[in-house]
């Protein structure tokens, strides 16, 4: 069976219409001086012919008149290019996220063999700021003078303002995008931006080091960077020198972040005022670091300075002191809680015990271990028990197995807190409970 050739109008020997095959015949016409064309190609052309002449009539160059085949070729070179541009595209989407050389090689050797027009397309430089904060760098001159387009590109990649035009550069609203995405962006602003108080702090508030980019009037400008300081701890390491040395700006910092204790300047440790308005913010179980190699040796050895505060301090105090009997009684009168500090063997002396068990401080659950801490022969003393039992009941429960069967230290405990009741002795609960 013999096949069927298939139409091809580009064949010899068709010469005019009437040459092709009659089913084919319709589709074309022919042209002057011969040949023949698709009749769409011809109406194409037409409706080219009649742009061309309005383009002619608008147009007041006296130049070479525009022909309908310009129009043609125009929109092919269009069509071309709307095709290049699809594959630039597509192979910028393909780039790798740079993590070795060789990524960054090959996505450098991708933007490299971009055509230069294209870096005027604003989808083509969109793409490659996805992939590399240097696209603005490559950029038409156009492009990067395009405010809209490029506080865009900041918004979604903010160092990328690095590459923008220079009077941008001091352009409020884009360089707070910039900022806002990236503190370190305030590294491009211009003098006056990195001096202005609103953007230095929303660049200091996605991240601290972005401090050490605003002006150095404002790094030393105490209460701005108190202000910092009191939002987001941790900005006074890019203050001044001499802010980085104040007391308020190094106390604030401290308060904030036990961390800092480290960073705080030597001759800090030594300032009375300093230290115990830092003592008095924290609990003692709260530093995280051993406070009393950080205060200076003078000041633990300063009664009077160890008596401000003498439940936390008492614990740092010096050898000296600790071993001084009347200074140790002046600690206890002053908070009994400073007894957990004392040396242990002095849990073993009556007149100290006594003397911490007497006084009022609200110790509340304090009081009830107090005995545990305190010498078995303690424990079987009926003064101190006693003294014990009237702060906090439930201490009943380290006192003796005799002690517990005394009627007036079990009355005593019970009176205080009905918790007692647990750590009486059997035989005597019903009588105490008639007594109540």
């Amino acid at each position: 069976m013999k096949l069927q050739e298939q139409f091809n109008p580009a064949n010899s020997q068709y010469k005019k219409v009437e040459d092709l095959p009659k089913e084919e015949q319709e589709n074309f016409e022919d042209v002057e001086g011969g040949g023949f064309v698709k009749k769409e190609a011809v109406e194409k052309l037409a409706e080219a012919e009649k742009i061309a002449e309005i383009a002619n009539t608008l147009s007041r160059k006296k130049e070479r008149k525009i022909t309908g085949v310009d129009i043609l070729h125009s929109e092919a070179i269009g069509t071309t290019k709307k095709e290049e541009k699809i594959k630039i595209l597509q192979r910028i989407k393909h780039i790798k996220p740079v993590i070795t050389t060789t990524d960054m090689n090959r996505a450098r050797e991708v933007i490299k063999n971009i055509p230069l027009e294209f870096w005027n397309d604003k989808d083509v430089v969109f793409a490659v700021a996805k992939v590399d904060s240097r696209a603005l760098k490559y950029a038409s001159p156009e492009l990067r003078n395009d405010k809209e387009f490029v506080l865009k590109l900041v918004r979604d990649y903010s160092c990328i303002l690095k590459y923008a035009s220079p009077e941008f550069w001091n352009d409020k609203d884009m360089v707070l995008a910039a900022v806002k995405g990236n503190g370190h962006a305030l590294e491009y602003a211009s003098p006056e931006l990195r001096n202005d108080k609103d953007i230095v702090f929303v660049a200091v508030s996605w991240d601290r080091s972005a401090l050490e980019f605003a002006s150095s009037e404002l790094r030393n400008d105490k209460e701005f960077v108190l202000r910092l300081v009191r939002d987001y701890y941790g900005a006074s390491k890019y203050a001044s020198i001499e802010l980085r040395n104040d007391k308020d700006v190094v106390l604030l910092e401290a308060i904030h972040n036990r961390k800092f204790f480290k960073d705080v300047p030597p001759e800090l440790w030594d300032d009375e005022e300093f230290v115990l308005k830092l003592i008095r913010h924290y609990d003692i179980g709260h530093f995280e670091v051993r406070i009393d190699k950080l205060i200076s040796k003078r000041l633990l050895n300063n009664a009077e300075f160890i008596l401000e505060e003498a439940d936390k301090l008492l614990y740092y105090a010096s050898k000296r002191l600790l071993n001084d009997e009347e200074f140790i009684l002046k600690a206890i009168d002053r908070n009994g809680y400073a007894l957990g500090a004392v040396p242990k063997h002095l849990w073993h002396y009556k007149k100290f015990v006594l003397r911490a068990a007497n006084q009022y401080y609200g110790w509340n659950a304090a009081h009830t271990f107090f005995l545990h801490h305190v010498s078995l022969e303690l424990r079987n003393d009926k003064d101190v028990v006693l003294a014990a039992v009237k702060q906090d009941g439930r201490a009943l429960e380290y006192a003796s197995p005799e002690l517990r069967n005394d009627k007036d230290v079990v009355l005593a405990a019970v009176t205080e807190s009905r918790d007692a009741f647990p750590y009486i002795n059997d035989s005597l609960k019903e009588q105490i409970e008639k007594l109540l």
